[in-house]
């Protein structure tokens, strides 16, 4: 996709808020691509994520859970 027509939104401030991004290597295709919007999203929000990559998608969710009980938002990868 180009983006073209895509409307100007501007970022949301999300000063205070915690996130937790957590991809998979198993796919570096696909996820690295993913894992990089994911943060750089988080970034123009003014949040400081915490990043985690993992081996593949068995450990996604042992990990999301541990962040879920430290952050407000967790996005799996």
């Amino acid at each position: 996709m180009s983006g073209a027509g895509r409307p100007d939104v501007e970022a949301l401030k999300g000063a205070g808020v915690t996130v937790g991004v957590v991809a998979a290597r198993w796919t570096p295709t696909v996820a690295d691509a993913l894992f990089e919007r994911a943060t750089a999203a988080a970034a123009a929000c003014d949040i400081e994520p915490t990043a985690v990559r993992v081996a593949g998608a068995m450990e996604l969710p042992v990990v999301a859970q541990q962040l879920a009980r430290e952050h407000d938002a967790v996005v799996c990868l």
